[in-house]
């Protein structure tokens, strides 16, 4: 008899809980628990278990491995494994050499200096604000400029509104067949 799970692709048929398939038994997957803890304290020691990052970067790369999680684990899975762990660890160096030797430069000097400048949030936010301050300025001084456009033009038409009230309410005289003002 099966029983209906819920699984990734709708609804389907597990046979787990009635012990055949491929599923492992609690006493099992206590073991693979035991033996992913002692992976991640091994390979946290050999690549510098005292810093906080490398110790986070193990423990992705040893939950991530494939073959922890199948019921089969061998010698190449574990040498797969050490190699993903060590190649995420070198990324993430920041004390990495080059290949002469010495710590990496450019031609201006230390290349992590500089990249921890420009990794510096706090910096990086206040560039950016400087640029939506110079933008705010921009703005306002374009809107005080159509302010007094708008004022000159407004004056100009009052004045003229003042003229031709002005001239209608002089008396009129007539000469000849025509109105004079």
């Amino acid at each position: 008899m099966a029983t209906t799970i819920a699984g990734p692709n709708g609804i389907c048929e597990s046979e787990a809980l009635m012990g055949s398939g491929t599923a492992m038994s609690a006493q099992t997957l206590k073991r693979r628990e035991g033996l992913k803890t002692m992976l991640m304290t091994r390979l946290q020691k050999q690549h510098g278990g005292g810093d906080p990052v490398r110790a986070a970067l193990v423990k992705f790369e040893v939950e991530r491995c494939a073959a922890l999680k199948n019921s089969s684990f061998s010698a190449a899975d574990l040498a797969a494994l050490e190699k993903n762990v060590a190649e995420a660890v070198k990324a993430a160096d920041k004390t990495q050499t080059r290949e002469g030797g010495g710590p990496m430069t450019n031609a201006r000097g230390d290349y992590h200096r500089e990249v921890d400048e420009v990794a510096n949030w706090t910096k990086v936010a206040m560039f950016q604000a400087d640029f939506v301050n110079v933008a705010h300025a921009k703005q306002q001084a374009e809107k005080l400029k159509r302010k007094e456009e708008l004022r000159e033009q407004l004056a100009h038409q009052g004045f003229q509104r003042s003229r031709r009230s002005a001239r209608r309410s002089r008396p009129r005289r007539r000469t000849g067949r025509r109105w004079r003002d």
